[in-house]
């Protein structure tokens, strides 16, 4: 096989794919995958896929489930050569450079694909890879041999090589990839890439650093995912250092597991205080009828989303529920909360109590705080830029009411040719893209 062969240029059949596993070749003899479009419309598709129930014969049941995980992958391969057309026509129409995204691409993608901007510039990052460099790899997730995850495994692992060493790496990886987890696949890429060219290992690690960071993601029960991203060395001493605390000897009183520890650890070394008398400053949404009237209705905390009605009282009291018990994941702290107040019925923020401000612009808060993330759909990005729905330069007033709060990439997104968007009067925002496509989001209710 020719190491310039791309995915969506196999032949089907034929030595060009006898090169690749058994499997592989198994998969595209008499397939017309690649060759021609998929017979049918869209309904009758989904006719035939919801026709499709198990059988008493459990080994039947075994084979339908392989065969619809690898018709899942190779649909997922098909959406990353689509993206790869869409790309060709749009760089075209707009003359951008071969080294540039068209604009308004990863938006376009992102909404046709329900996903975020930036979850759909990682996908075309992955098909560009898989296309120019990695075609072996591409045709295993044509033939739903490995799904995308590996396949952004591999892409990233060896993103530091040069395109020689990348089709290398492909030609080595190709017949082991089938059998491997995503995990399992990332880091023999890795081991691969490290051989073959260690000093841009060393260039990338070294870049990769200026990259860390640290995220929270909201969990179910009231609960915080914290994330941190650190190059190798201090990660390992921040883990390392929490198992010691963990296995330090503790008196018999200290009823709390080995994990528990290391999170209790984790909170007192950062904030340099015991997580008993941590001062915090929690904005908090709830309706008066929540706050005064014991309704169980859902409060919000912005950058985390619902609790229930009963902690946000516990935490107006300071950890004590109305009826005077401690309530759980609550401790006599210090406390302040920036109070807001949204309609009992609508659940839409009606006012901000801003009698504790440190910085100005309380309409950017508001909205901050009742939009939550971005306003785009299928984009739960953190919002980074409050915008105008009908823009300044139309007469588009400065206020609450005409603005939606965008992440950066929705933002610059909007301002491609072809897009469009509109803020209904209830609240409801609908982005139009340059095909003609409407997608809408419902009003965002700052409680529940």
């Amino acid at each position: 096989m020719s190491p310039e062969l791309t995915a969506d240029a196999v032949p089907i059949g034929g030595a060009a794919t006898a090169e690749l596993a058994p499997e592989v070749h198994d998969a595209f003899r008499g397939s017309s995958w690649g060759e021609h479009p998929v017979p049918g419309t869209l309904p009758d598709i989904l006719h035939l896929i919801r026709r499709i129930e198990g059988g008493d014969d459990p080994a039947d049941a075994v084979d339908q489930l392989t065969l619809l995980e690898r018709i899942r992958h190779a649909a997922g391969a098909a959406q990353l050569r689509v993206m790869l057309g869409l790309e060709a026509t749009r760089r075209a129409e707009q003359g951008t450079p071969e080294d540039r995204t068209p604009a308004g691409l990863a938006a376009e993608v992102g909404l046709a694909t329900r996903a975020s901007a930036g979850s759909a510039s990682r996908r075309l990052g992955i098909a560009r890879s898989l296309r120019h460099h990695l075609p072996r790899c591409g045709l295993l997730h044509a033939a739903g041999l490995i799904d995308e995850g590996t396949a952004a495994q591999v892409v990233t692992a060896l993103a530091p090589l040069s395109r020689a060493d990348r089709l290398r790496a492909d030609r080595e990886l190709a017949a082991e990839l089938p059998g491997l987890t995503w995990a399992q696949a990332g880091k023999r890429a890795r081991a691969i890439a490290y051989a073959l060219d260690p000093q841009a290992a060393m260039r990338a690690a070294a870049k990769a650093a200026a990259d860390r960071y640290v995220s929270t993601r909201p969990a179910p029960d009231c609960m915080v995912q914290l994330t941190a991203l650190l190059p190798v060395k201090e990660g390992v001493a921040v883990h390392a250092a929490l198992i010691r605390a963990a296995d330090a000897p503790r008196g018999a009183e200290d009823q709390r597991t080995r994990a528990q520890v290391m999170a209790d650890t984790l909170v007192e070394l950062v904030t340099g205080r015991s997580t008993d008398t941590i001062d915090v400053e929690v904005g908090l949404i709830m309706t008066d009828r929540t706050l005064l009237d014991g309704d169980d209705d859902a409060a919000t905390v912005p950058g985390y989303g619902p609790i229930p009605g009963p902690l946000a009282r516990a935490l107006v009291l300071g950890g004590q529920t109305s009826e005077g018990e401690q309530a759980q994941g609550c401790h006599a702290a210090s406390v302040w909360l920036r109070r807001l107040y949204a309609d009992p019925e609508t659940g839409e923020l009606a006012s901000i109590d801003a009698k504790r401000r440190t910085f100005t612009g309380v309409v950017r808060r508001l909205v901050v705080w009742r939009d939550g993330t971005c306003r785009v759909p299928y984009c739960d990005a953190p919002i980074r830029h409050i915008d105008h729905a009908e823009p300044y330069a139309e007469g588009g007033p400065t206020s609450a009411d005409n603005a939606v709060g965008m992440c950066e990439a929705h933002n610059y997104a909007m301002e491609a040719p072809g897009f469009a968007r509109h803020l209904d009067p209830d609240g409801a925002l609908t982005v139009i893209t340059p095909t003609g496509g409407r997608h809408t989001s419902p009003p965002r209710r700052a409680t529940g």
